[in-house]
């Protein structure tokens, strides 16, 4: 059986409280970069990624889900083959 007296486990007390509060600073300081670090990243993607990248036409991206795409995107592929 343990015995602890109360001198112990004020000190114990005062030593988690301490040990709470440097985790609690240690969290926002991380949350902090991380959203520091995610705009970066976010930006970092517009740059390669934006208006020069190539776009998806809205058939080609229905297509791509397996969905429907719109009539009129097939006759266009039909015709464009009929040229080749």
């Amino acid at each position: 059986m343990l015995v602890t007296s109360n001198n112990e486990l004020l000190a114990e007390n005062a030593r988690l409280r301490a040990r709470e509060s440097y985790l609690m600073e240690e969290n926002v300081r991380l949350t902090t970069r991380v959203a520091l670090l995610e705009g970066k990243l976010d930006a970092l993607c517009r740059r390669l990624f934006g208006a020069k990248s190539e776009k998806m036409d809205q058939a080609q991206l229905l297509l791509l889900l397996g969905l429907e795409a719109p009539t009129m995107f097939f006759k266009g592929v039909k015709a464009r083959m009929a040229l080749t």
